[in-house]
């Protein structure tokens, strides 16, 4: 049987893991589309709805952390965009990304990648990051693919999330990323 499945890869919810693990599914909405476009370049590339398409979502709190710890990387400041701020604080990293998410695809609000341009929800599942074993276990009984469970891939060392937020930085995510946490029910 040949399985076809898109994964919309949102950034920092363990899109390279599904990849290397997830085994008989064709995860083309990756790098095939340019790792982490918003869902316009996957819906305009294939617009054929017998698909199974996919994606994760992750508590933005936790995923902001991630991916100011993840440019920080000496093996990612060599070909990440965001590998200018790689000395900065996590407030002016933080400041930074608040100000210009509109459109950007990293850490920018996930309803660019996971809406249509007419505000259509595109996934058929939509797993999340803290859940990530069970929500792979359940697309695979769904698609009839196979896991081979690994170690972490391309993860980022680091402390507890709730380590690098003062009340100040708190209210920057609530304001910025607000409808996430609202939409997928994140608390701090």
């Amino acid at each position: 049987m040949d399985y076809k499945a898109f994964q919309i890869g949102v950034p920092r919810t363990g899109t390279v893991y599904r990849e290397n693990t997830m085994v008989g599914l064709a995860l083309r909405g990756h790098y095939y589309f340019g790792k982490h476009n918003p869902v316009s370049y996957f819906t305009e590339a294939n617009p054929n709805e017998n698909d199974f398409v996919f994606a994760f979502v992750r508590n933005p709190f936790d995923l902001l952390v991630s991916h100011y710890e993840f440019i920080k990387r000496p093996d990612v400041q060599k070909h990440h965009p965001d590998a200018h701020m790689k000395d900065w604080t996590f407030r002016e990293y933080l400041n930074e990304v608040s100000t210009r998410y509109n459109g950007y695809p990293n850490c920018g609000p996930l309803f660019f990648q996971l809406y249509s341009h007419d505000g259509r929800f595109i996934p058929d599942y939509l797993g999340r990051f803290e859940t990530m074993e069970q929500d792979i276990n359940e697309i695979c009984r769904l698609t009839g693919c196979g896991y081979n469970k690994k170690d972490k891939i391309n993860a980022s060392t680091r402390k507890d999330y709730k380590e690098y937020y003062d009340s100040d930085m708190k209210l920057t995510v609530q304001r910025v990323w607000g409808g996430e946490l609202n939409l997928f029910k994140y608390k701090w």
